[in-house]
Protein backbone atom coordinates (compact mmCIF):
# COMPACT_ATOMS: atom_id res chain seq x y z
CA UNK A 1 0.00 0.00 0.00
CA UNK A 2 1.43 3.41 -0.42
CA UNK A 3 0.19 5.19 2.63
CA UNK A 4 2.45 7.53 4.13
CA UNK A 5 3.46 7.88 8.55
CA UNK A 6 3.15 11.57 9.46
CA UNK A 7 6.32 12.00 11.72
CA UNK A 8 5.91 13.04 15.34
CA UNK A 9 6.74 16.86 16.79
CA UNK A 10 7.40 18.38 20.10
CA UNK A 11 4.64 21.49 20.06
CA UNK A 12 5.70 22.35 23.47
CA UNK A 13 3.09 20.96 26.03
CA UNK A 14 1.22 19.38 23.24
CA UNK A 15 2.24 15.42 22.05
CA UNK A 16 0.49 14.48 18.77
CA UNK A 17 0.64 10.96 17.58
CA UNK A 18 -1.10 10.60 14.49
CA UNK A 19 -0.45 7.71 11.83
CA UNK A 20 -2.75 7.92 8.92
CA UNK A 21 -1.08 4.88 7.22
CA UNK A 22 -3.09 1.48 7.60
CA UNK A 23 -2.03 -1.47 9.61
CA UNK A 24 0.22 0.68 12.25
CA UNK A 25 -0.61 1.19 15.97
CA UNK A 26 -3.74 3.10 17.57
CA UNK A 27 -3.81 7.31 16.96
CA UNK A 28 -3.77 9.94 19.59
CA UNK A 29 -4.79 13.75 19.44
CA UNK A 30 -4.13 15.63 22.82
CA UNK A 31 -5.81 18.94 22.93
CA UNK A 32 -6.27 21.68 20.10
CA UNK A 33 -4.01 25.15 20.89
CA UNK A 34 -5.55 27.41 22.48
CA UNK A 35 -5.64 30.44 20.00
CA UNK A 36 -6.77 28.90 16.41
CA UNK A 37 -6.65 31.17 13.34
CA UNK A 38 -8.85 32.10 10.86
CA UNK A 39 -9.47 32.02 7.20
CA UNK A 40 -12.45 32.96 6.87
CA UNK A 41 -13.78 33.42 2.85
CA UNK A 42 -14.74 36.79 1.49
CA UNK A 43 -17.32 36.84 -1.02
CA UNK A 44 -16.56 36.26 -5.05
CA UNK A 45 -17.32 34.94 -8.01
CA UNK A 46 -15.97 31.47 -8.72
CA UNK A 47 -18.71 30.56 -11.28
CA UNK A 48 -19.58 33.41 -14.05
CA UNK A 49 -22.64 31.12 -15.02
CA UNK A 50 -24.04 27.83 -14.02
CA UNK A 51 -26.93 25.53 -15.15
CA UNK A 52 -30.61 25.62 -13.58
CA UNK A 53 -30.59 22.26 -11.65
CA UNK A 54 -31.56 19.35 -13.08
CA UNK A 55 -33.78 16.77 -10.78
CA UNK A 56 -32.89 13.30 -11.29
CA UNK A 57 -35.48 11.33 -9.06
CA UNK A 58 -38.86 11.47 -8.41
CA UNK A 59 -41.64 10.04 -6.50
CA UNK A 60 -43.94 10.19 -2.69
CA UNK A 61 -40.48 7.99 -1.56
CA UNK A 62 -37.33 9.42 -0.35
CA UNK A 63 -34.39 9.62 -2.14
CA UNK A 64 -30.94 10.63 -1.75
CA UNK A 65 -27.51 10.94 0.20
CA UNK A 66 -25.73 9.55 -3.65
CA UNK A 67 -22.81 9.72 -4.41
CA UNK A 68 -20.69 9.30 -8.26
CA UNK A 69 -18.74 6.54 -9.53
CA UNK A 70 -15.51 7.82 -10.43
CA UNK A 71 -16.43 7.14 -13.88
CA UNK A 72 -19.04 9.65 -13.82
CA UNK A 73 -21.73 7.15 -15.39
CA UNK A 74 -23.58 6.07 -12.27
CA UNK A 75 -24.98 7.12 -9.06
CA UNK A 76 -25.67 4.74 -5.78
CA UNK A 77 -28.30 6.12 -3.69
CA UNK A 78 -30.73 5.79 -0.72
CA UNK A 79 -34.04 5.41 -0.97
CA UNK A 80 -37.22 4.23 1.12
CA UNK A 81 -39.25 3.27 -1.80
CA UNK A 82 -39.28 -0.37 -0.41
CA UNK A 83 -40.48 0.85 3.32
CA UNK A 84 -36.88 0.51 4.85
CA UNK A 85 -33.82 2.21 3.73
CA UNK A 86 -32.37 0.44 1.00
CA UNK A 87 -29.36 0.90 -2.30
CA UNK A 88 -29.93 1.74 -5.67
CA UNK A 89 -27.72 2.96 -8.62
CA UNK A 90 -28.95 5.57 -10.82
CA UNK A 91 -27.66 5.09 -14.96
CA UNK A 92 -27.11 8.79 -15.79
CA UNK A 93 -27.37 7.58 -19.57
CA UNK A 94 -31.06 6.75 -19.67
CA UNK A 95 -32.39 7.58 -15.50
CA UNK A 96 -32.65 3.98 -15.66
CA UNK A 97 -32.80 2.83 -11.61
CA UNK A 98 -32.10 -0.39 -10.18
CA UNK A 99 -32.04 -1.66 -6.75
CA UNK A 100 -27.95 -2.35 -5.47
CA UNK A 101 -28.91 -5.74 -3.92
CA UNK A 102 -31.98 -6.77 -1.38
CA UNK A 103 -31.50 -6.94 2.55
CA UNK A 104 -33.56 -7.09 5.66
CA UNK A 105 -32.00 -4.35 7.07
CA UNK A 106 -32.10 -0.71 6.58
CA UNK A 107 -28.35 -0.32 4.89
CA UNK A 108 -27.61 3.45 3.98
CA UNK A 109 -24.91 6.04 3.69
CA UNK A 110 -23.51 4.62 0.54
CA UNK A 111 -20.33 5.91 -1.17
CA UNK A 112 -18.21 4.28 -3.74
CA UNK A 113 -14.58 3.36 -3.18
CA UNK A 114 -11.75 5.49 -4.92
CA UNK A 115 -11.65 3.01 -7.33
CA UNK A 116 -15.18 2.53 -8.13
CA UNK A 117 -15.01 -1.74 -7.37
CA UNK A 118 -17.52 -1.65 -4.31
CA UNK A 119 -19.41 0.36 -2.24
CA UNK A 120 -19.28 1.17 1.41
CA UNK A 121 -22.40 1.79 3.62
CA UNK A 122 -23.74 1.73 6.97
CA UNK A 123 -26.57 -0.62 8.56
CA UNK A 124 -28.45 -2.02 11.20
CA UNK A 125 -28.49 -5.58 10.05
CA UNK A 126 -26.62 -6.63 13.44
CA UNK A 127 -29.61 -6.41 14.90
CA UNK A 128 -28.88 -3.53 17.72
CA UNK A 129 -30.71 -0.59 16.69
CA UNK A 130 -30.18 2.15 14.35
CA UNK A 131 -27.86 3.79 16.89
CA UNK A 132 -25.41 0.27 16.69
CA UNK A 133 -25.14 0.70 13.06
CA UNK A 134 -21.97 -0.80 11.45
CA UNK A 135 -19.73 0.13 7.97
CA UNK A 136 -20.20 -3.25 5.57
CA UNK A 137 -18.20 -3.34 2.32
CA UNK A 138 -20.29 -4.51 -1.20
CA UNK A 139 -18.39 -5.67 -3.94
CA UNK A 140 -19.74 -5.30 -7.65
CA UNK A 141 -18.37 -8.49 -9.27
CA UNK A 142 -18.30 -10.33 -6.55
CA UNK A 143 -21.68 -9.81 -5.51
CA UNK A 144 -20.32 -10.07 -1.98
CA UNK A 145 -21.03 -8.12 1.40
CA UNK A 146 -18.58 -7.57 4.22
CA UNK A 147 -18.26 -6.66 7.64
CA UNK A 148 -15.78 -3.72 7.66
CA UNK A 149 -16.35 -2.44 11.61
CA UNK A 150 -18.08 -3.67 14.91
CA UNK A 151 -18.16 -2.03 17.85
CA UNK A 152 -20.56 -1.51 20.69
CA UNK A 153 -20.63 2.08 19.49
CA UNK A 154 -22.42 3.78 16.22
CA UNK A 155 -19.98 3.72 13.25
CA UNK A 156 -21.42 6.08 10.52
CA UNK A 157 -20.41 8.12 7.56
CA UNK A 158 -17.64 5.94 5.43
CA UNK A 159 -15.41 9.08 3.56
CA UNK A 160 -13.03 7.08 1.10
CA UNK A 161 -9.25 8.08 1.43
CA UNK A 162 -7.83 5.62 -1.60
CA UNK A 163 -8.48 2.31 -2.36
CA UNK A 164 -7.19 0.43 0.65
CA UNK A 165 -8.89 3.17 3.61
CA UNK A 166 -11.67 5.17 4.42
CA UNK A 167 -12.16 7.40 7.20
CA UNK A 168 -15.35 6.99 9.44
CA UNK A 169 -17.32 8.58 12.59
CA UNK A 170 -18.17 6.39 15.80
CA UNK A 171 -18.99 6.40 19.36
CA UNK A 172 -17.28 3.08 19.99
CA UNK A 173 -16.11 3.25 23.36
CA UNK A 174 -12.86 3.60 22.43
CA UNK A 175 -13.38 6.93 21.10
CA UNK A 176 -15.45 8.36 24.39
CA UNK A 177 -13.98 11.24 26.28
CA UNK A 178 -14.80 11.37 30.23
CA UNK A 179 -14.17 15.02 30.53
CA UNK A 180 -17.05 16.06 27.51
CA UNK A 181 -20.04 17.53 28.93
CA UNK A 182 -22.00 15.55 25.54
CA UNK A 183 -20.91 12.80 23.85
CA UNK A 184 -19.00 13.33 20.35
CA UNK A 185 -18.02 11.36 17.65
CA UNK A 186 -14.61 10.22 17.18
CA UNK A 187 -13.18 10.08 13.43
CA UNK A 188 -11.25 6.90 12.72
CA UNK A 189 -9.47 5.26 9.95
CA UNK A 190 -10.20 1.67 8.87
CA UNK A 191 -8.64 -0.94 5.95
CA UNK A 192 -10.93 -1.77 3.33
CA UNK A 193 -9.59 -5.35 4.38
CA UNK A 194 -12.14 -6.98 6.34
CA UNK A 195 -10.56 -7.84 9.93
CA UNK A 196 -8.16 -5.23 10.25
CA UNK A 197 -8.26 -2.68 13.26
CA UNK A 198 -9.32 0.94 13.24
CA UNK A 199 -7.22 3.80 13.75
CA UNK A 200 -8.45 6.58 15.75
CA UNK A 201 -7.31 9.99 14.00
CA UNK A 202 -9.55 12.71 15.86
CA UNK A 203 -10.52 12.50 19.00
CA UNK A 204 -14.19 13.02 20.14
CA UNK A 205 -13.22 16.75 22.24
CA UNK A 206 -12.00 18.35 18.43
CA UNK A 207 -16.11 17.73 17.61
CA UNK A 208 -15.08 16.66 14.27
CA UNK A 209 -18.59 15.78 11.89
CA UNK A 210 -18.51 15.30 8.38
CA UNK A 211 -14.43 14.39 8.37
CA UNK A 212 -12.44 14.22 4.86
CA UNK A 213 -9.14 14.78 3.94
CA UNK A 214 -7.04 16.51 1.57
CA UNK A 215 -4.24 15.73 -0.30
CA UNK A 216 -1.48 17.66 1.86
CA UNK A 217 -2.88 15.46 4.67
CA UNK A 218 -5.18 17.47 5.91
CA UNK A 219 -8.70 17.63 7.43
CA UNK A 220 -11.39 19.58 6.54
CA UNK A 221 -14.85 19.05 9.16
CA UNK A 222 -17.49 20.35 10.43
CA UNK A 223 -17.51 21.36 14.24
CA UNK A 224 -20.43 21.69 16.71
CA UNK A 225 -20.76 25.19 16.09
CA UNK A 226 -21.54 24.12 12.36
CA UNK A 227 -17.99 26.33 11.13
CA UNK A 228 -16.13 24.63 8.39
CA UNK A 229 -12.43 24.09 9.77
CA UNK A 230 -8.66 23.02 8.34
CA UNK A 231 -7.28 21.08 10.82
CA UNK A 232 -3.35 20.02 10.76
CA UNK A 233 -2.56 17.12 12.64
CA UNK A 234 1.04 18.11 12.32
CA UNK A 235 0.61 21.06 14.03
CA UNK A 236 -2.40 20.34 15.44
CA UNK A 237 -3.48 23.88 14.58
CA UNK A 238 -7.36 24.70 13.56
CA UNK A 239 -8.07 26.97 11.13
CA UNK A 240 -11.68 28.56 11.15
CA UNK A 241 -13.09 28.54 6.89
CA UNK A 242 -16.51 30.25 7.81
CA UNK A 243 -17.77 32.74 10.22
CA UNK A 244 -20.06 32.16 12.42
CA UNK A 245 -23.24 33.49 10.50
CA UNK A 246 -22.88 30.71 8.28
CA UNK A 247 -24.13 27.21 10.10
CA UNK A 248 -22.78 24.74 7.50
CA UNK A 249 -23.53 20.90 6.77
CA UNK A 250 -21.21 18.38 5.45
CA UNK A 251 -18.53 19.81 2.75
CA UNK A 252 -17.53 17.55 -0.26
CA UNK A 253 -13.83 18.33 -2.33
CA UNK A 254 -13.07 18.96 -5.45
CA UNK A 255 -9.21 18.16 -6.30
CA UNK A 256 -8.74 19.89 -9.50
CA UNK A 257 -10.33 23.09 -8.66
CA UNK A 258 -9.24 23.10 -4.38
CA UNK A 259 -12.85 23.80 -4.28
CA UNK A 260 -15.03 23.16 -1.03
CA UNK A 261 -19.11 22.98 -1.78
CA UNK A 262 -21.62 22.76 1.02
CA UNK A 263 -24.75 23.56 2.24
CA UNK A 264 -24.88 26.53 4.86
CA UNK A 265 -27.73 28.88 6.04
CA UNK A 266 -27.10 32.37 7.35
CA UNK A 267 -30.39 33.49 9.33
CA UNK A 268 -33.18 32.51 7.55
CA UNK A 269 -31.57 32.28 4.08
CA UNK A 270 -30.05 28.56 3.22
CA UNK A 271 -27.97 28.10 -0.39
CA UNK A 272 -25.22 25.80 -1.58
CA UNK A 273 -22.00 27.13 -1.06
CA UNK A 274 -18.92 26.88 -3.12
CA UNK A 275 -15.31 27.68 -1.31
CA UNK A 276 -12.23 28.24 -2.63
CA UNK A 277 -9.74 26.94 -0.49
CA UNK A 278 -6.39 28.52 -2.75
CA UNK A 279 -7.72 32.34 -2.76
CA UNK A 280 -10.23 32.09 -0.17
CA UNK A 281 -12.86 33.33 -1.94
CA UNK A 282 -17.00 31.85 -1.38
CA UNK A 283 -19.86 32.05 -3.22
CA UNK A 284 -23.48 31.06 -2.99
CA UNK A 285 -25.07 29.17 -6.61
CA UNK A 286 -28.34 27.99 -5.17
CA UNK A 287 -31.00 28.79 -2.43
CA UNK A 288 -32.97 26.73 -0.66
CA UNK A 289 -36.32 26.52 -0.23
CA UNK A 290 -36.52 23.09 1.68
CA UNK A 291 -33.54 20.94 3.53
CA UNK A 292 -30.46 20.74 1.11
CA UNK A 293 -27.79 18.08 1.79
CA UNK A 294 -24.74 16.20 0.65
CA UNK A 295 -22.91 17.69 -2.34
CA UNK A 296 -20.72 15.52 -4.33
CA UNK A 297 -19.02 17.08 -7.22
CA UNK A 298 -18.24 14.92 -10.22
CA UNK A 299 -14.87 13.63 -10.99
CA UNK A 300 -13.95 16.09 -13.50
CA UNK A 301 -15.86 19.18 -11.70
CA UNK A 302 -18.06 20.00 -13.90
CA UNK A 303 -21.07 19.49 -11.75
CA UNK A 304 -22.41 18.52 -8.52
CA UNK A 305 -24.96 16.07 -7.21
CA UNK A 306 -26.94 16.90 -4.03
CA UNK A 307 -29.82 16.33 -2.10
CA UNK A 308 -32.82 18.55 -1.29
CA UNK A 309 -36.29 18.43 0.03
CA UNK A 310 -39.10 19.39 -2.36
CA UNK A 311 -42.68 18.85 -1.21
CA UNK A 312 -42.16 16.95 1.85
CA UNK A 313 -39.79 14.25 0.08
CA UNK A 314 -36.29 14.46 -0.38
CA UNK A 315 -34.91 14.40 -4.44
CA UNK A 316 -31.75 14.43 -6.05
CA UNK A 317 -30.46 17.16 -8.35
CA UNK A 318 -27.84 17.59 -10.64
CA UNK A 319 -26.19 21.86 -10.97
CA UNK A 320 -23.96 22.22 -13.48
CA UNK A 321 -21.14 24.40 -13.51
Amino acid sequence: MNAGRFILQSLGLILIIILLGCGGGREEVTALPEASPTQEAEPGILVEQFQLPEQLTYGDADNGLGTIHPSGARIVFQSNRSGRWQLYLLNLADNAITRLFESEANDENPVWTSDGEAVLFVSDRNGSGEYDRDIYLFSIAEDVTALMTASAGDDWYPQPVNAESFLFLSERPSGFDTTLTEPAPAVYRSSVYAGSEPELVLKPQIHASAPLILPDGQFIFRNNEGRLIRFDPLSAQEIILTSGEYRCGAPAYCPSRNWLAFPARKGAQGGLYLYDLTNRKMQMVTTINGDLRSPQFAPDGSWILYTQEVEGKFQMFKLGL
